[in-house]
This record gives structure tokens, sequence and C-alpha cells, in this order.
């Protein structure tokens, strides 16, 4: 087959470019779209089919007062409205309350508390409302509360209809309205492969169309990156394949900044086999129930479950995880293995018409989940705080024009990624109201081009596949991230990384060189930006020196409130990396001073 020396070019126009088809990217194409805004939409995969949206179980996130009765919603309203116009707010000592377990247990004290403040009374006022009046059918009692847990320990969950099903229902109906809408140019499996950028601000984006091998360049006067999160860079995960970091690669080469790397979420209740059947056993409680599951150990002891803290959000997943630790440390678990969850002392009240998880093990026919335990293994999950580093109040970058809302920027769940979606498109309609259309400069697209073409390139005998490289990485991470970090594993971990870097990607090459759906040269293209990511993940992981959240160091075994209350930032300075520390900004609530036992503190 004769050499190909250059891509078909196609060259679009928009006023914003949204890269990613999950939730944020849907949401904010739509929201754009309403203003009156022309948008291209590009997705690596399907629109609302791929990435982590799709196999979101809840709408998690939402504030309690979604719960109450009509008339408790219009009180918490007035009040919430009455200070919210104040710059330091006098909050009231409940929503205080709140506002403090729901730092702790999802942002480590790192989380934005103005932010969370503004999601929460955005929500209410706006999400639930939306989504019910394009379709999405949300369960209600009949005052207007809408049904969830119960019990009065646990922030309460929504589903839609059912736990288990939400990610489909919301993302089937966001697919519809984005091609439903004349204002959105949609191109699928378009895999963003760079930003083009003028005199210090982005101006748009260029993706390989894998359909049919053209290279896409898109101008805009805003690009917003919502290529979710990066997940799927160990043999265990819950992500889907779109989702390894390619947008924090793009972001940081552009001149944006990246924060709190390390903070990844890590699942510890999923399943253990088969792998292909990633089942989750919730820490919160099942739809009108106030029980969860319990975990065992290899010895058959009991040692979790969410009743023994007294929270006000059901983000659980870092204290199973403190608790497992704990049982691998003694012997009693190992992370791939040999503990359990238990929903035995539920019988009679775990609902199939609400819990997806036992329809499943039902269908499927190897398990009585209501009288067997489930054996569980660790999962490379979720970043809630960590990402690319933006003005909260903005959406935006430090680079003008580039935008980063939901779980791009470190913002997780539906509700939050809609809110960052909505904030990011109200700032980009006055940016681009006020500004041409910015064009492209060619030796940026030729050099995507030529990047992008130095990948097609057939394998060698005694190369390597891409897919090989990438079960490699993967096994690396695995290493260096499960069960716990230390310097050793983390360094040994870099080590692994340069060698794959200059042994492996020289020797890389794809079985077919054709431009049609050719799967190879896209995980050829994606190689080198995962490669990256991973390096910033264990170097991120190196400089923070203590114990904090899902983040687990057992040569560091405290959470340092002293020196290390403070988001862990990276730049590209000069092409070389920079790391330091910006501390959080407590205006609320605070935690105690000095350094804790990890194990006893609750964040």
């Amino acid at each position: 087959m004769p050499e190909i020396k250059e891509l078909e070019k196609q060259y679009l126009e928009a006023d914003i470019l949204v890269v990613g088809g999950g939730v944020t990217g849907c949401f904010a194409a739509l929201q754009a779209a309403e203003r009156g805004l022309k948008v291209v939409l590009i997705s690596k995969s399907l629109v609302g089919k791929g990435g982590c949206s799709r196999s979101a179980t809840n709408l998690a996130g939402g504030p309690p007062q979604a719960y109450m009765s009509s008339e408790a919603r219009e009180e918490l309203g007035r009040v919430q409205k009455e200070v919210r116009a104040e710059p330091r707010r006098e909050l009231p000592e409940k929503q205080k309350a709140l506002l403090s377990m729901f730092c702790a247990y999802l942002g480590h004290y790192l989380l934005d508390q103005d932010y969370a403040l503004d999601a929460s009374a955005w929500t209410r006022e706006y999400f639930y409302n939306w989504f019910e009046e394009h379709g999405l059918y949300i369960r209600r009692m009949a005052d207007g509360s809408l049904i969830s847990s119960t019990g009065p320990v646990h922030q309460k969950q929504v589903w839609a209809p059912r736990q288990g099903q939400t990610g489909p229902q919301l993302m089937d109906l966001l697919r519809h309205e984005v091609f439903a809408n004349d204002n959105i140019r949609v191109v699928e499996e378009c895999r963003a492969t760079g930003l083009l950028t003028r005199g210090g601000e982005v101006t748009g984006g260029v993706g390989l169309g894998m359909r049919d091998g053209k290279l896409y360049v898109i101008s805009a006067g805003a690009t917003f990156l919502c290529t979710g999160q990066a997940a799927r860079v160990t043999t265990r995960t819950t992500a889907t394949r779109e989702v390894f970091g390619e947008g924090y690669v793009m972001a940081l080469d552009a001149g944006a900044e990246l924060k709190d790397l390390e903070l990844w979420f890590i699942h510890v209740v999923d399943n253990k086999d088969p792998i292909t059947y990633n089942q989750h056993c919730y820490p919160n409680p099942n739809p009108n129930t106030d029980k969860t599951p319990h975990m065992f150990n290899s010895y058959g002891e009991f040692f979790f479950t969410p009743d023994q803290f007294t929270q006000g959000t059901t983000a659980m997943y870092h204290l199973q995880y403190k608790r497992t630790v704990q049982q691998i440390m003694q012997g009693k678990a190992k992370w791939d293995g040999e503990y359990y969850s238990s929903y035995r002392h539920m019988t009679g009240e775990f609902d199939r018409e609400y819990q997806a998880a036992r329809r499943a093990f039902d269908h499927l026919g190897f398990m009585n989940v209501g009288e067997e335990m489930i054996e569980n293994a660790m999962n490379f999950e979720a970043n809630f705080i960590g990402g690319i580093r933006v003005d909260e109040k903005t959406q935006q970058t430090r680079v003008p024009g580039l935008y980063a809302p939901g779980g791009a920027g470190g913002h997780s769940s539906f509700v939050w990624c809609c809110y960052c979606a909505q904030v990011a498109t109200a700032h980009a309609e006055k940016r681009v109201r006020d500004m041409g259309m910015p064009q492209p400069a060619p030796e940026q697209v030729r050099e995507v081009e030529t990047r992008l073409l130095g990948s097609l390139r057939s394998g060698k005998e005694g190369g390597y596949h891409p897919g090989v490289v990438m079960t490699k990485i993967r096994r690396v991470m695995t290493e260096a991230l499960f069960p716990w970090k230390n310097e050793e594993k983390l360094q040994t971990g870099l080590k692994e990384l340069r060698r794959v870097e200059e042994e492996m990607l020289p020797q890389m090459g794809l079985e077919a060189t054709g431009l049609n759906y050719n799967q190879g040269w896209l995980d050829a293209v994606d190689v080198p930006d995962m490669l990256e990511f991973c390096g910033l993940l264990l170097l991120a992981s190196l400089e923070r020196k203590e114990s904090r959240g899902p983040f687990f160091r057992d040569d560091y075994p405290y959470t340092d409130n002293e020196n290390w209350l403070a988001h862990n930032v990276v730049a590209k300075v000069d092409g070389k990396l920079e790391f330091r520390r910006v501390p959080a900004e407590l205006k609320y609530v605070r935690p105690e001073g000095g350094r804790v036992d990890y194990f006893k503190v609750i964040y």
C-alpha cells in the first residue's frame, strides 16, 4: 500500500467547540444552542453511548433540599438567596454543618466551598426541572419530594427510574436532544488530537475522524474540553476505553495547569470475577430502604458498613478503601480478592424493582446474592477533585478560550457536570459575542497531521502492537498504585514507563494502515498521551507527601493539615514540568490542624 502523505481535511467554524459526547459535553452543547450559539461537538465514541456517563447509576450529588417537601424547599431557597449576594456568606448553622460533611467526605477539604454552595442552589432551582421538562422520568412522592433511600444518617440519592440504570436513561435523552437541535453539528467517532492556539489563546481544535480518516479542523471562539477523566490506566478499572487522559495532556500542552491528579478514588466493592462484568455493591442505601451492604474479610469477620459513620453524603468510597487497606495489612484480605460484600441482612428489602445488581445476578444464574457473599476486588474509579485547573466561577482555564467543565476539571456526578457546563456556557457566550472568528494556523494543522501519519506505520517482526503497549502500561500502573503508594513503588513505576517509551514505542506498529475504522491506528495515537498522563499521575503522587481521602502512602500514613491542606498544581514551564502548592481556600469550614492519623479521620 502506498505511503499516505496527507489526510483529507474538512474545515468547520463554530462559536463553541465541544470535545466530548458525555453528559457534560451534551449539556454544554444544548445550553449553548439554546442561547443561539453555533456548536460543533466531536465525540471519540458515539454521543451518549460511551465514557463514564453511560455507566453512571444515580443522580448522586444532589442537595438535601431536593428531597424536602415543596414548602420546605421554598423556605430554604429564601435563606440561600439572602446570603448569596454577600462575598463571604453568613451561613445558617445547619447549612454550615451540611457543607462541612460534604467537603469532608467528597472533597477532603480541598473542594471550593463557594462552588459547592452555588452548585447546590443551581441543582435545586434548575437541574431536576430541566430534565423532567425534557422527558426524564424521576420518581416523586405526592408532596413533590423525590423517591430516594431512607434513614437519618444518609444523604439521599435519586434514581431515574432505578439504581443502576440512570446513565442510559439520561444519556439517551441528551443524545436525542443534541441531534434534534439545528444549532449543533455533531461529528461522532472523532478523536481530538490537538488544540489550535494564537497569541496565547485557544482558537479551536483538530480531530481525527475514525470513520473516514479525515482531519477535522475546527475554528471556535471558545473550546470546551469535556473529555472526562482518565481511569482506564490500570488493569482493573470501572472506566470504558475512551477515558485515559488525553484531555489533560492537550490542556497542559496548551498552557493550562493541572491539579490534584493523585487523588483518585478506588472502588473496593466491585465484584472480582468475571472482570468483564463490573458490578458494584453500592456503599449507599438502596431506594426505599436505609440498609447498605456489609463487608467481610477472608476470615468471615465483619469490618465495614456506612452505618458506622454519621455522614452527610454518600461518597463512602474512601472510607471503604481505608478499612479494606487495614484488612490487607493484617493479612485478612488482598487487593484483588479474598474479601466480600453481603446483602444477606437485607432479605425482604433487597428490591429487584430498584436494585440492578440483583436483577443482573439473577439473570446470569450463577449466584444468589440474597444468600451468598460476593467476592470483591479493587478498581480504579474517578477523581472528584483533580484534573484541569479552572476558575470555578467561569470554568475557564488560565488559557483564554479554553474551558474544562465537568469531569475533566475534577467535577464528577451528573449534577456537577451539568452545573459546570451551564457556568462555562454563560461565560463563553460573553466571550464569543465580542470577537470575530479565528482562523487556524496552517503550521499547527500540519504539525498535528505529521504526528498522526507518523503513527500510521506497519508493524515489524519483533515489534509491538499498540494494544500490547497499552497492556504493559496498565500493568506498570497497577503495580505502582494498588493497594497503596510509596516512594519505592512510584519511582519503580516511573522507571518502567521510561522503559516503555524508550524500548517499546519505537518498535510499535500496526497490522493494517487503512484510514477507515482502523482501531489499531487510534490506539497508536492514544499511547503517547496515555504514557504522558501516567507519568504525570506518578509524579503528582510523589509530590503529595501525606495521605488524604482515597490517596494513601504507607511511607506518609497521616493526613497533614499543616503542610498539605493544599492543591498539588503542575504546569509546563519552558517545556519542563513544575509543581507547586496552592493553599485551599477554607472560607466557611475547615478540619482540625496539624498531622492526624489517616485511618482515624473521615476525609
